[in-house]
């Protein structure tokens, strides 16, 4: 699950004022795809990176959960929250 928070109003008439989240999904899909992540906030953070490449986001909420990982639970995962200042501060 990724949030998206824009700093600017989109323009209808524009489609390069919207955020393409086509273009974001395939980054992440990418990412999973070409790198063996042991850590989920691993796999976070370098979602971040990629989101955050679009000066127009401004936070981003990103929740990963991983299936089966250990027995007896549905799944594990980490939800992260991170603002533009938070990302660029650290």
């Amino acid at each position: 699950v990724v949030n998206v928070n824009q700093n600017t109003v989109p323009d209808e008439k524009d489609i390069k004022s919207i955020v393409d989240y086509e273009k974001i999904t395939n980054k992440l899909e990418n990412l999973v795809k070409n790198k063996k992540y042991n850590f989920l906030e691993s796999l976070a953070e370098d979602s971040f990176k990629e989101i955050f490449e679009d000066k127009r986001i401004n936070s981003v909420k990103i929740k990963i959960e991983k299936p089966d990982a250990i027995k007896n639970a549905d799944s594990v995962g980490v939800e992260v929250l991170k603002n533009r200042s938070d990302y660029e501060g650290s």
